[in-house]
């Protein structure tokens, strides 16, 4: 019987790996908590580290953002807010396709971060406060 709850067990955390989130986030969440439950049943419960790592291999491209943000402060999450911070991302997401505009994030980025401009000053060198390199970039 107890290479049966292993063999069950090992099957049960493999599904979890693999559900993609191809509906809703309600949808995704429930198949998530399923197996979780179904886990749990065999005495075998799911750390928060474990469901949020499974929220965040599941998601599309478009959750990147979410993505990022969790993988950020990993280790902090409870099972709960990952939940949480996953429908309200996913409204937002409805609500920037709704109104055609790109998501919040991508906006910030490309409001805020600039390349510092180069040359000007001494010797093509840059200006008296520019003391960028190559690669610099400043928050304006």
């Amino acid at each position: 019987m107890q290479s049966i709850s292993k063999t069950r067990i090992q099957g049960l955390k493999s599904h979890m790996r693999g559900i993609k989130k191809t509906g809703s986030v309600e949808e995704y969440l429930t198949k998530l908590r399923n197996v979780a439950k179904s886990l749990a049943a065999l005495d075998y419960p799911v750390s928060d580290d474990d469901y949020v790592q499974a929220i965040i291999e599941g998601l599309t491209k478009e959750y990147h953002g979410f993505t990022a943000s969790v993988m950020a402060k990993f280790g902090s999450f409870s099972t709960t807010e990952a939940k949480s911070f996953l429908q309200a991302y996913d409204e937002m997401i409805h609500q920037t396709k709704n109104l055609g505009q790109p998501l919040p994030v991508a906006n910030l980025t490309q409001q805020y971060f600039q390349p510092i401009q180069r040359g000007g000053g001494r010797r093509g060198r840059g200006g008296r406060f520019n003391r960028g390199g190559r690669n610099s970039w400043q928050n304006n």
